[in-house]
């Protein structure tokens, strides 16, 4: 297969990521891409069967998402745990990073994160303490 990763990008809207599955799983919405034909078709999950061919190969992904996402417990801070470290090391993503600079401390299920350095990628390094 020649595919450059330029083949991947298209605009997706953010109202249209999904952020928890629907309460009916085959409401669920795929988008097909025919390249023969250069279109793109909007359709449900549950016709999948009927646009694969005997020769196709279904791969599917079973893993979990780590819930990487966490707020403060006070609710102020946003925190992305991007990379672990360490034991108990992270590099995280923090809104408002402001507030967050070197030696700030606060808790996330009473544990308290404590910023250790700020590379100039602007991420926070974060020790759990």
């Amino acid at each position: 297969m020649d595919a450059r990763l330029s083949d991947y990008d298209y605009d997706l809207p953010a109202e249209l990521i999904a952020q928890r599955p629907l309460p009916r799983r085959e409401d669920a919405r795929m988008m097909v891409l025919r390249r023969d034909a250069q279109t793109i078709e909007h359709r449900q999950f549950v016709e999948l069967k009927t646009l694969l061919s005997p020769e196709d190969l279904l791969v599917l992904n079973d893993t979990r998402v780590v819930p990487a996402r966490k707020f403060s417990d006070d609710g102020a801070i946003e925190f992305l745990f991007v990379e672990r470290l360490g034991r108990a090391r992270w590099k995280c993503l923090i809104r408002p990073g402001r507030k967050f600079r070197v030696g700030a401390t606060t808790k996330i299920d009473q544990i308290t994160q404590r910023v250790g350095e700020i590379p100039p990628d602007r991420e926070r390094i974060v020790a759990l303490v």
